[in-house]
């Protein structure tokens, strides 16, 4: 194998991962929606839109980078995809981070089979409220 074909290989390699670890935390933040609700929203939107960060950056450079070479010169050639995924990358994070530090909302107890029951009491050895305890 080349040295070109090595570059290339690891290229793939590595822009796949670049995808795949957001998508698979955006996964995992959608098993716990149920559980963490917003936070887990939060979190799953923040992966979801890191993910789409490395695929703008390769269609960038692959159809958009010699045009970018040719008008601005090197310099903003090799920093587009720095700068394009930026705005991408904070968003995301900031997302993720909100999702971390907001405060979940209590969980709503649901009863359906009618009067709430009575909370359980620690057992004593006085008698019950409302009896007479001389009977």
């Amino acid at each position: 194998m080349t040295d070109y074909e090595t570059a290339r290989t690891i290229s793939i390699i590595l822009g796949a991962v670049n995808v795949l670890v957001p998508l698979a935390g955006a996964v995992v933040a959608a098993t716990f929606l149920r559980r963490r609700g917003r936070n887990a929203r939060l979190a799953m939107i923040g992966c979801l839109v890191t993910a789409v960060s490395p695929i703008l950056v390769s269609v960038l450079v692959g159809f958009a980078m010699e045009d970018i070479y040719d008008e601005y010169g090197i310099v903003a050639a090799v920093n587009a995809p720095t700068l394009l995924s930026l705005p991408f990358h904070l968003t995301g994070l900031g997302l993720i981070v909100a999702g971390a530090l907001v405060t979940p909302r209590p969980q709503q107890l649901v009863y359906m089979g009618g009067p709430y029951p009575a909370p359980p009491q620690p057992p004593t050895d006085q008698p019950p409220a409302g009896t007479d305890a001389r009977a």
